[in-house]
């Protein structure tokens, strides 16, 4: 149970480690408006969550479930949320 807990963190705390320079040219070079996501989207219930991150992402929603579903275990082996796991 930890460690969907874990996963529910990584989810908001992800982009936030990405230096804002960067994390800001990469919006702008997709057009994504900024702010990316509005503020309390870490305090959405997930599936709440998921239609504001398919929205800010210009993607049907689908498209979000098949990417996270594909790239789930990438995610898990990143070090970052091998972290979060341990910190449990």
């Amino acid at each position: 149970m930890r460690c969907k807990a874990s996963i529910r963190r990584t989810a908001t705390l992800l982009w936030q480690k990405v230096p804002a320079e960067m994390w800001a040219d990469s919006l702008d070079e997709k057009r994504t408006p900024q702010p990316f996501l509005p503020p309390g989207y870490e305090l959405l219930e997930p599936s709440d969550r998921n239609v504001v991150l398919a929205n800010g992402l210009m993607i049907p929603i689908n498209t979000l479930h098949q990417r996270w579903k594909r790239w789930r275990p990438l995610l898990l082996e990143l070090r970052f949320v091998q972290e979060l796991k341990e910190a449990g």
